[in-house]
């Protein structure tokens, strides 16, 4: 469906009220903007759309800026993990990927289980953070990667970006770089019904706004359950305890297993 049909017929379907004057509680431009709010909060909740983008890595350097290098970041991405791609002179790649080799983390943890981690010798990476400092948000290793003279090292960053509004009455949902998403077409419907959703709040039609918020939800859940891998999940430790033992270093100083 078109950005027309969406803030138009679509939405008037819902509205308890087709109130398009331009002084009234539905104008044109509300319903642009309450369309285009909901096709946001719909990405947001569903990570259904995602792009990969890959950052250089500096030897010995902890933390980089995610923002000044992939300029439509807007989360990082649980769909996929993040890859730390090794390269030697010979031109053999050694991955380190997230939930096997990479281990997601914070701060707080990293200050209450490594003590110190901070000044703590570049190595190979044995974890990751997220952290947020001033208008930047920063991807961190511990500890910080060590290259060899003739490694070069990128990581790969799997991550929702920043849907562009919809402006052109042609225009259609979820498009990136002038590509649509056609596979999301089926869900073309949740930015209206958010749209409603806030409308008939404005209105204080309290019931009705909490209608169309459950028709959002439902979209929502939907679509979770459309991607959904059959089979069930896979449950598993987020250390593998047993390798922890082998390795040098394995419950030294704070009794923990060695990341």
């Amino acid at each position: 469906m078109t950005f027309l049909q969406l803030y138009g017929e679509e939405l008037s379907l819902q509205l308890s009220s087709d109130d398009t004057d331009t002084n009234g509680l539905f104008p044109v431009t509300r319903r642009k903007a309450q369309v285009n709010a909901g096709m946001r909060e719909f990405v947001r909740l569903t990570e259904c759309v995602k792009k990969t983008g890959s950052i250089p890595i500096v030897d010995g350097t902890a933390a980089y800026d995610l923002e000044a290098t992939l300029t439509d970041f807007w989360m990082l991405s649980d769909r996929d993990g993040v890859v730390l791609e090794i390269t030697d002179g010979d031109g053999t790649v050694r991955r380190l990927v997230e939930g096997r080799d990479l281990f997601r983390t914070d701060k707080r943890r990293l200050d209450r289980e490594r003590a110190g981690w901070r000044d703590a010798e570049p190595g190979t990476p044995r974890a990751f953070y997220l952290d947020d400092e001033g208008g930047t948000t920063l991807l961190g290793f511990y500890p910080a990667p060590d290259l060899a003279d003739d490694e070069t090292a990128v990581v790969k960053v799997p991550y929702v970006p920043h849907v562009a509004d919809m402006v052109a009455d042609a225009d259609e949902p979820y498009t990136f770089s002038s590509n649509a998403v056609l596979r999301l077409r089926p869900w073309h419907l949740a930015p209206v019904h958010w749209a409603a959703y806030k409308l008939e709040w404005a209105r204080k039609q309290y019931g009705l706004a909490k209608e169309q918020l459950a028709l959002f939800s439902a979209l929502v859940k939907d679509y979770h359950d459309k991607q959904r891998v059959p089979g069930g999940d896979v449950v598993a430790y987020a250390h593998d305890y047993i390798a922890g033992t082998r390795r040098p270093g394995a419950f030294a100083g704070d009794g923990m297993v060695d990341w």
